[in-house]
């Protein structure tokens, strides 16, 4: 198939997709306005339109090129193919819904207690640790202050790397690390694109060797996802989280989001026995937009994975005293 300079496609693909219900001034204009510093000038763009329409200079039509019909129509797609992030061995401590700064010391103080007294070897943070209520589009009830927020954050992750200098730490992306990005989209979108406007950047974590992972990324491990638990549409049943999992991903998964502990074991037709899990939280039990009646409970977790095909997860209520309950 014959191959046409940058300039020339384009205006093929302009023509196929308006012409001639488009001028060819109006297209001239159009690709000027879009595809800025491709063309050197407007008169440019309207002698490659002309070109390419058959069009000759009085405006009549010239015998066509055949080679000037065949075209590859297929559009390239928007979206990016999401690829999971394979969890490498290790023993984590699950850290789940903390919403700096919305965080409760107490039950944080007991789960890094038991992580330190299990010797695990990395942590997980399951989503949602920064809160980014300042940059959310609800209503605030309180002052909004973004920057002392990302400090607020700087210091937890600093004090975990305090407590666990050698710990592999991965950061699984939740919705309230995704008004970020949305704040941009909506009100800053020359900025979103700009490498500094990233997460990672804001938060320096290659500085503190901290993995954050793409939006909406499923960690997988052997025969079990785990997912911060927004990435599934829906989100509630009568039954728990984990009854509401289980049929959605119809496999062994586990889940934050949802700022409650449970479990549901069901089998499938083949005889497969399968769980679900979701994860209590480690942030104030009762916010201003819900204050009293709620049903959360703060919680964490431990993972054992051999790297192959044996895990074991501990998913543990912790108790108003500060008592770990299974």
């Amino acid at each position: 198939m014959r191959k046409f300079t940058p300039q020339a496609q384009v205006a093929r693909d302009a023509l196929r997709r308006f012409y001639p219900q488009v001028s060819i001034k109006r297209l001239a204009e159009y690709l000027c306005e879009t595809r800025k510093g491709m063309f050197s000038s407007y008169d440019q763009a309207r002698d490659v339109l002309r070109w390419h329409a058959s069009l000759r200079s009085d405006g009549r039509k010239r015998t066509p090129n055949p080679a000037n019909i065949n075209y590859d129509i297929m559009p390239a797609p928007h979206h990016q193919p999401r690829e999971d992030f394979i969890l490498p061995r290790g023993k984590y401590g699950i850290l789940p819904d903390v919403h700096v700064p919305f965080h409760e010391r107490k039950p944080i103080e007991v789960a890094l207690e038991w992580f330190r007294d299990e010797k695990v070897t990395g942590l997980f943070i399951a989503g949602d640790l920064q809160d980014c209520s300042a940059i959310s589009y609800w209503p605030s009830t309180g002052k909004r202050d973004f920057p002392a927020e990302v400090e607020a954050v700087i210091d937890f992750l600093d004090m975990l790397r305090a407590n666990f200098p050698k710990a592999n730490i991965i950061w699984q992306r939740g919705n309230h690390e995704d008004r970020l990005e949305q704040y941009y989209r909506a009100f800053a979108p020359q900025l979103a694109d700009l490498p500094t406007s990233d997460m990672e950047t804001t938060l320096c974590l290659a500085k503190r060797k901290i993995t954050l992972l793409a939006r909406k990324q499923k960690v997988q491990l052997h025969k079990l996802a785990m997912l911060h638990g927004h990435e599934m549409k829906g989100g509630w049943s009568p039954v728990s989280p984990a009854r509401w999992a289980i049929l959605k991903a119809r496999a062994c998964i586990a889940v934050a989001h949802y700022h409650q502990t449970s479990q549901q074991t069901q089998n499938d037709i083949e005889g497969t026995i399968l769980t679900a899990f979701s994860f209590g939280c480690l942030c104030n039990l009762s916010p201003d937009y819900s204050a009293f009646g709620g049903s959360w409970n703060w919680g964490a977790a431990i993972l054992d994975y051999d790297g192959h095909n044996d895990w074991h997860l501990q998913n543990k209520r912790i108790l108003p005293t500060g008592r770990l309950v299974s």
